[in-house]
């Protein structure tokens, strides 16, 4: 919805990063980001929506962002009637884009009406980084990570690399640079520096974040490759 036709990296970042949060919520099951974003920009019927995706609610939404100004409406409707259970609307600054993410789940778990622990309320907040400019090249790396073409894997290793050089702290960026590293090792002529650097990467990340799930599956699918299976499936099952 916004007049630049070049911000769907940043809508599908926000709805993504808020995915993750809620699937850190014992109480919910959060579908794929492959699976929910099949219905992305489709006209199609909630319930029709919600059968396909064997769940009982449906998280919606819109971004329109003009300059660093955010617009972001939201709401959850029952997929079994349609109805709505919560909505709200959010205008902000870009750079306080973390905090509407965090309330946007918060609400959200609250129109659920599960009760959450200390432990699930800290990990609703986290973030795996603050700052806006790192946030906004991960989101792009990601973008161009999943065309799944040459171009597109070497531009977003550039992309999670200058992520990383703003925020050194960013383990998301790395596990997407170790994924780029393995997608060019897997796909690109088998060159044994990039799948070294892939388990850098990787290892750089899970030591970051230790409850990152992406570090551990970036960290695994380069030992994979590596042939160290049984740490590999460590890694996975983690």
């Amino acid at each position: 919805m916004s007049p630049d036709r070049d911000q769907d990296y940043l809508c599908e970042g926000i709805a993504e990063e808020i995915m993750i949060a809620l699937g850190k919520v014992k109480g919910l099951r959060v579908v794929s980001r492959t699976s929910a974003f099949r219905f992305k920009s489709k006209e199609a019927d909630v319930e029709e929506v919600g059968e396909k995706l064997g769940v009982s609610t449906l998280l919606d939404g819109s971004v329109r962002k003009s300059g660093d100004r955010l617009r972001i409406s939201v709401e959850l409707v029952d997929a079994a009637d349609g109805f709505r259970l919560w909505s709200d609307r959010y205008d902000c600054d870009i750079k306080d884009v973390f905090a509407i993410q965090d309330e946007i789940a918060r609400r959200v778990v609250e129109a659920l009406q599960l009760t959450l622990s200390q432990g699930e309320r800290d990990a609703l907040r986290k973030t795996s980084t603050r700052d806006i400019n790192a946030f906004e090249y991960y989101l792009r790396g990601r973008k161009f990570f999943y065309l799944y073409n040459k171009r597109g894997i070497a531009f977003a290793r550039e992309l999670f690399e200058r992520a990383i050089a703003i925020d050194p702290a960013y383990a998301r960026a790395d596990a997407g640079l170790a994924d780029c590293h393995s997608y060019q090792y897997l796909y690109a002529g088998r060159d044994p520096a990039n799948l070294e650097r892939a388990v850098e990467a990787a290892a750089r990340a899970v030591q970051l974040d230790p409850e990152l799930a992406e570090a551990h599956a970036s960290l695994a699918t380069a030992l994979s490759l590596s042939g160290r299976h049984p740490e590999a499936e460590d890694a996975f099952r983690t």
